[in-house]
């Protein structure tokens, strides 16, 4: 509003002159709370008779340990933390954060405090108050760690804030300078940056924040406005140029000192921010007191009243009486001084709008310690942590108090005192006027001022997760028939989230178990707990399972001592020996049939190139016809059905080799990546697994069984053992199939999946990658005859992609590799923050997903109930000596002439197995033990087949012909006894003379 204060031509007398300026600098004293500078200047509020420490502690403080904190990926943490705080935003109470450390280690706590009078009826349960406090903080952040400390540990932590000789405080109005469009983690205000600034000195930190009614801040609202309204016509004024005469002396605010400042403001009629500011000690303080429970402190200022124009008067204390003679031209002026101080109310007045919907809150920091850097330095870390965007509506300031310090106003021990209670502490400014060293905030501040740690920090853990699903939900668009049988679940365990285990089942549907199980996990993950656990659920429900592990072992010794399972293995010393026979198949399956799927079986286990495969089925198809199989008709010439095995296999590759058009050195190849490799699997310990007879499928395939091929060091074996009992499983299938899409009816675990199953994308041969092709479309057909794989490897990105993709339920445990995690991750569905979730998963922890729940849930896999007992094989088979299957196949030939207790056929054939003799002397001597057998122990010898029994014997003890020639020649006898002796063992004198007697008889060209 503009005056015209012309008046040309006339002496007059005017109004009082206002000194604006002093004006001014009082409104910023206490809008921008100036005095905060100047606290360490200022009187301790003295206490006067205050409750008892512990009755006050108890009555009013509950006190929370932080052990672990959890946060979800790239979740607004601010946020949370502001929303935690403001749950107490209706109570009459303070929030505080501290942190206690001795320099090595750190504690960080939560507390709250009932500022309430204890008489008040308006007072709640401080129970309440602390309840609310840690349950919304658990809600917010699911896995925290919160301990709940006892009046002791309470009571000695505020005995040590009384003790500490230096105290340093912070007041600051906290404002964030991160963009919302900025990532939550590149967040650089963190107490974390304080906690590792401080790391290695003791310090003890207490931030206090006090909760303020709507009432409190309706006032400052009125009394900003009054404000704003008395200093808006001073903006802008016009006067004219004139000449004038006064006689008036007044002093200014500006030529004051500080007392005289605080006396005038003392006395000022005007409140300016109108702030209750104290707390509730249960005792009067300075008079300014009333009752026990009654606030410390009061409004700043005083109380509002009076008008402007009075408070103008007020500052001008002396009239001015001047004449004036005015002429000339009006002019305007602005004065920035009031342009600035009115914008800076209008902000101010913007700022109630968020007091209203967050409250109002007095906060300020305390860094106590006995050294005195230590407390000014997080004093001054504090305060550069809480500066952001929105500086300049209060000041901000550190002061600092020593204990020994002799011009310290008031009592030391005072000001601990009100911090070891957890309260602001309480100054006197000017005789009457009661302030703290808090500013105002509203709750979306609050957040900034008390969060925790976002980063792991001495003395608090701090672990970021990404989120999963809550529960197990599934969908499925039409209704279908569900059973609640116990029998058609299994339980894995309980949703794990946040780091928190929940009590909320997770099961797993048996229905999908039949179209597949992908477990994976590193070394310690629980990898092996998980397929046990699922194992002894399917054994509760009665569903048979078998295992092939090729590592380690350790499944016989889990399950190996129950009733019904049953224990095979490649060492006939640990468990019973497994026997295959990879050429036979059932009868309703065709010959080329089976030969496609052992080519393919070979093709993965043995890398093979150019024209190797042909060879290699050419002569498997060779091998069948050798032993009297009709291909086309796939049927067999005899009645007693008959089977090649690796030794016809080798003979007709050794041929077919031979008789190729190939050069000398592609032969030689050829003979060493097949011929050598066939050969090998009919010698050692191979000879005794890949035999004529076969472990009975349906103690295999229908029976729990496991198959410990842990003991064989190829890595082609292995895998050709994985393959064949694959392939065999599948034959067996199909041939026993009574309907289309069977539930589950078995389960199969296939342990170091990536043996068979291997990732050939890496630049292995397409061959291998075409055969690994077939194994993978098998194993996902072979669901519709009730059969479940689960495929378990501790490195997805070494198995082929397919295989993991046909399966429907996938168990992820620990991956820290990042290739491994993206392999799997992405095949249900993971986020970049869940995959990488994967490599942080504690042991035991999985990512579980089957194919009808609407989202992966991190699961705590229970502890399987199984005892670990060293398996103990009761009936180990020892495999006789060469000397002692020699012994016995030679006295069994020579039996006419040595007399001995009948021999079992079980026990010769496995004298002839332990043998290394051609097939030709294997089918004689084989021949030999069936006519021994017929004729219950009796050997029937033609004088015409003597010398073919010499063949037989000297083969046996493995004599050349030319050896033995040279042993005739030279006439000495002494010589064959010796040889003999060294290959047999148990014969007498007597009956080494007997075979010697036979080599040596004389015999026709006719055997005469």
């Amino acid at each position: 509003m503009t005056t015209d204060l012309i008046k040309s031509g006339q002496n007059m007398i005017t109004e009082p002159v206002i000194a604006l300026e002093d004006r001014l600098e009082i409104i910023d004293e206490y809008v921008r709370k100036k005095y905060l500078t100047r606290l360490s200047d200022m009187q301790i509020m003295p206490l006067g008779e205050i409750t008892p420490l512990e009755e006050d502690l108890i009555n009013n403080v509950r006190m929370y340990r932080i052990t672990e904190m959890v946060y979800q990926k790239d979740e607004s943490v601010m946020d949370k933390f502001t929303t935690v705080f403001n749950t107490l935003a209706t109570y009459n109470a303070s929030v505080f954060f501290m942190i206690d450390s001795d320099g090595k280690q750190a504690n960080y706590y939560l507390g709250v405090r009932n500022n309430e009078a204890n008489d008040s009826p308006r007072k709640r349960s401080t129970v309440t108050l602390g309840d609310t406090l840690k349950q919304t903080l658990i809600g917010h952040f699911p896995g925290v760690k919160i301990e709940n400390e006892d009046r002791k540990k309470i009571a000695d932590l505020s005995e040590k804030i009384k003790s500490l000789n230096n105290v340093a405080s912070v007041s600051v109005v906290g404002s964030s300078r991160r963009d919302k469009d900025q990532p939550q983690n590149e967040f650089a205000q963190g107490m974390e940056k304080l906690c590792l600034a401080m790391s290695g000195r003791p310090y003890t930190a207490v931030i206090i924040a006090d909760n303020k009614n709507a009432w409190d801040v309706q006032q400052m609202r009125k009394q900003y406005q009054s404000l704003y309204t008395a200093l808006s016509p001073l903006q802008k004024v016009q006067f004219s140029d004139s000449t004038s005469e006064s006689e008036s002396r007044s002093q200014s605010f500006s030529e004051m000192n500080g007392k005289q400042k605080a006396a005038m403001i003392t006395n000022a009629v005007i409140s300016i921010a109108g702030t209750a500011a104290g707390v509730a000690l249960g005792a009067q303080v300075g008079g300014q007191m009333a009752g026990t429970a009654a606030m410390l402190g009061g409004q700043i200022g005083g109380q509002a009243g009076g008008q402007i124009s009075s408070f103008i008067s007020y500052l001008a204390p002396a009239k001015q009486i001047s004449k004036s003679t005015t002429t000339g031209v009006t002019t305007t002026e602005e004065n920035k001084a009031v342009t600035d101080m009115l914008v800076m109310l209008d902000d101010t007045l913007k700022k109630m709008n968020e007091y209203d919907s967050y409250g109002l809150w007095n906060v300020a920091g305390y860094f106590l310690s006995d050294d005195m850097s230590a407390s000014e330095i997080a004093a001054s870390n504090y305060r550069s942590l809480m500066n952001g965007d929105n500086y300049g509506r209060e000041v901000s300031a550190i002061n600092s108090w020593r204990s020994k310090d002799q011009g310290i106003v008031g009592e030391y021990r005072d000001l601990t005192t009100y911090l070891s209670r957890f309260v602001h502490p309480v100054f006197n400014y000017g005789g009457n006027l009661i302030v703290t060293p808090s500013t105002n905030i509203s709750g979306k501040e609050l957040g900034l001022h008390l969060g925790l740690p976002r980063s792991t920090v001495p003395g608090l853990p701090v672990i970021e997760h990404a989120e999963f699903g809550k529960e197990v939900n599934t969908y499925q668009l039409f209704e279908k028939e569900t059973s609640n049988r116990p029998e058609d679940r299994i339980t894995l365990g309980r949703v794990f989230d946040m780091g928190l285990i929940t009590d909320k089942i997770v099961e797993l549907n048996n229905k999908s178990l039949n179209m597949h199980t992908f477990i994976t996990g590193s070394t310690g993950s629980g990898k092996s707990n998980t397929v046990y656990q699922i194992l002894m659920e399917l054994r509760q429900d009665r569903v048979p399972f078998l295992v092939i592990e090729p590592a380690k072992g350790e499944y016989k010794d889990v399950f190996g001592h129950l009733p019904d399972v049953n224990v095979f293995s490649t060492n006939p010393g640990i468990a019973q020996l497994i026997n295959i026979n990879p050429f036979k198949f059932p009868r309703s399956i065709h010959v080329l049939e089976h030969i496609d799927g052992l080519v393919e079986i070979f093709s993965v286990c043995w890398p093979m190139y150019d024209a190797m495969p042909a060879f290699f089925k050419d002569a498997i198809l060779k091998s069948y016809e050798a032993v009297g199989w009709d291909l086309g008709s796939s049927t067999f010439e005899d009645e007693d059905v008959a089977y090649p095995d690796f030794e016809v296999l080798a003979e007709q590759l050794d041929k077919l080799i031979t008789n190729s058009d190939y050069a000398a050195e592609i032969k030689s190849n050829y003979r060493g990546a097949l011929l050598t490799r066939v050969k090998s699997l009919a010698v050692g310990l191979n000879k005794y697994i890949f035999t004529e007879e076969q472990t009975p499928y349906e103690k295999l395939f229908d029976e729990n069984c496991i198959l410990d091929i842990s003991r064989v060091k190829s890595s082609e074996t292995k895998a050709l053992l994985m393959g064949l009992m694959v392939y065999i499983l599948n034959e067996y299938r199909v041939d026993r199939k009574t309907k289309n899409n069977n539930g589950l009816r078995h389960v199969t675990v296939l342990e170091e999946a990536h043996n068979l199953l291997k990732n050939t994308s890496g630049g292995e041969s397409e061959l291998i990658g075409k055969s690994v092709e077939m194994i993978t479309n098998t194993i996902a057909e072979i669901r519709t005859y009730g059969e479940g794989f689960i495929i378990v490897d501790q490195s997805p990105s070494s198995v082929d992609i397919a295989a993991i993709k046909n399966t429907n339920t996938k168990i992820v445990l620990r991956t820290p590799e990042a290739n491994d995690r993206e392999a799997v991750g992405r095949s249900i569905g993971l986020s970049t923050a869940q995959v990488n979730e994967i490599a942080k998963l504690p042991s035991g922890v999985a990512v579980v997903y089957q194919n009808n729940w609407l989202s992966p849930v991190l699961t705590l896999v229970d502890k399987a109930k199984v005892k670990e007992v060293a398996y103990q094989y009761e009936n180990p088979v020892v495999i006789k000596t060469a000397r002692e299957a020699r012994t016995e196949l030679l006295c069994m030939l020579l039996q006419p002439w040595i007399n001995r207790q009948q021999y079992r056929g079980k026990a010769l054939r496995n004298d002839l197995k332990a043998l290394e003799l051609s097939k030709r002397i294997k089918d004689r001597i084989s021949t030999c033990i069936e006519q021994y057998l017929f004729f219950q122990g009796n050997m029937i010898w033609k004088t015409e087949e003597i010398s073919s029994l010499q063949e037989l014997i000297k083969a046996l003890l493995g004599i050349s012909d030319v050896e033995f020639e040279d042993i005739i020649i030279t006439g000495n006898p002494d010589e064959l006894r010796a040889l003999i002796s060294q290959k047999t063992i148990g014969l007498s004198c007597q009956e080494i003379e007997e075979v010697c007697c036979i080599l040596t008889m004389e015999t026709g060209k006719d055997g005469e």
